[in-house]
């Protein structure tokens, strides 16, 4: 199974390169949309393809990078926000079932100012959250968006309704022991503090290679 992941990045660079340390732990490459000059070294000192594109309309530099991604070599995409990290036993996981999507429920996030983490149970039974999701080549090949150019935000819930549109199923799993974590600062659309969820021990936070440079940011 070749995956291949795609990003979207902007500010953040302390954050951004902690994600980046996460994609090389997996053993992946990637593509990453990036809207500043100065994200472009970062970019070429991971090894990572990049696409120029502006951070209006989040949709569309979604849609952007996936153009540029399309021209790599994989058999499934995934799908990680440059505040995201995720485990290795996820990708284990994954490979257990033949899909379309597929993505997890729930994930942690963590709130690089307070240094707690906090539990969000999901959207549904029946949505996983963007950070995650593997998409199979097959779908890429079918559609030539994941997202609505038009969107500022809601590009979770817009990718699942399109792909459900056009006849693709998505499986949706809980973590279960593997670990899903966004990083939460000032600069993202939504707050920690706008997450419904108990406050849980960092501890889940084992499986991550990175967790020490979470506490040092």
């Amino acid at each position: 199974m070749k995956i291949h992941v795609l990003s979207a990045v902007w500010k953040r660079p302390e954050i951004t390169r902690i994600c980046f340390e996460g994609i090389k732990h997996l053993g992946l490459n990637a593509t990453i949309a990036i809207s500043e000059e100065s994200m472009i070294p970062l970019c070429d000192e991971f090894g990572f393809d990049y696409a120029m594109v502006s951070n209006n309309l989040l949709g569309r530099k979604w849609n952007y990078g996936l153009r540029k991604a399309k021209g790599h070599d994989f058999d499934y995409l995934l799908i990680l926000g440059s505040d995201n990290l995720i485990s290795d036993c996820l990708i284990d996981r994954y490979k257990e079932y033949d899909f379309d999507m597929i993505g997890v429920k729930d994930l942690y996030i963590f709130d690089s100012g307070s240094k707690k983490t906090k539990y969000f149970k999901g959207y549904s039974e029946e949505m996983s959250i963007g950070a995650g999701r593997l998409i199979n080549r097959k779908v890429l090949n079918s559609v030539d968006k994941l997202w609505g150019n038009w969107l500022k935000q809601g590009l979770d819930t817009n990718c699942s309704a399109k792909l459900k549109k056009e006849g693709f199923t998505e499986k949706v799993i809980e973590l279960n022991g593997s670990v899903v974590l966004d990083i939460k600062s000032s600069t993202n659309i939504h707050s920690f503090d706008v997450f419904d969820g108990a406050d849980v021990s960092n501890s889940v936070l084992n499986k991550l290679p990175e967790k020490d440079l979470l506490f040092n940011l």
